[in-house]
């Protein structure tokens, strides 16, 4: 298999493809340098991860869905598979956003283990695309608060719908599946719907998460990011 050290950037950076197979990759990067993403699935469908090992400070394995230089969303996040990984992150280990111009659909995260991580499963959405289909099976975490500076409080499961921009508003998230998920956290299990868009229809099964303390014990939620984050300023160039 593949092995990647110390990238000092997106290391694996899918666009637009159909019918990919990422199986043995071993990522590991800088535990605390930005954007050092292990892989990044933007606008692609039918695609199967598995057998990989990740490290890093940025997210482990994160679906997007970007908006291309016409200003549309490339394409949808569609048909994804993500099984039996090993994946540490000091953000977000198995996340779905937060750039979300397109939809996501059939989104599976089965038979991980999530350890030494921030956030384990997230779901951001933040840009129009609908989020829907989405299954979390048989993941094993374990989530730490991290120093300030990295988004999220140790959360094992957060999903959070939030505009981005006025005017245009995030897209909604329903039909969304989480059984079988074991281990600790140092936050909690977080839905936010800050959008009129909102989040519906989503089922938690056989949750045995152990909520401990945290070496930081911030005792908060974090929905980061916003539109304080992200949007650009009135004032920029």
């Amino acid at each position: 298999g593949l092995s990647v050290r110390t990238s000092p950037m997106w290391t694996i950076h899918l666009i637009d493809c159909r019918k990919v197979r990422i199986e043995g990759l071993s990522v590991d990067n800088d535990r605390e340098m930005p954007n050092t993403d292990g892989i990044v699935i933007d606008s692609c469908q039918d695609v199967i991860i598995r057998n990989c090992d990740i490290a890093t400070a940025d997210d482990g394995v994160v679906l997007k869905t970007s908006i291309g230089p016409d200003g549309k969303a490339v394409g949808a996040c569609r048909d994804i598979l993500v099984e039996h990984c090993r994946i540490e992150s000091r953000s977000c280990a198995l996340k779905i956003g937060t750039e979300s111009h397109g939809d996501f659909e059939a989104i599976t995260f089965r038979d991980c283990d999530i350890v030494r991580s921030n956030r384990a499963i997230g779901i951001f959405s933040r840009d129009g695309g609908h989020v829907r289909g989405i299954v979390g099976q048989r993941l094993r975490v374990e989530a730490h608060e991290t120093p300030e500076g990295f988004w999220g409080s140790g959360e094992a499961i957060t999903i959070n719908v939030i505009d981005r921009r006025s005017g245009k508003p995030a897209g909604r998230v329903e039909n969304v599946v989480f059984e079988d998920i074991s281990g600790f956290m140092e936050g909690a299990v977080n839905l936010v719907a800050d959008s009129s868009s909102g989040i519906g229809d989503v089922r938690l099964r056989r949750i045995s998460l152990r909520q401990v303390p945290g070496r930081y014990r911030g005792e908060r939620y974090d929905v980061r990011p916003t539109h304080f984050d992200l949007a650009p300023s009135p004032d920029a160039a």
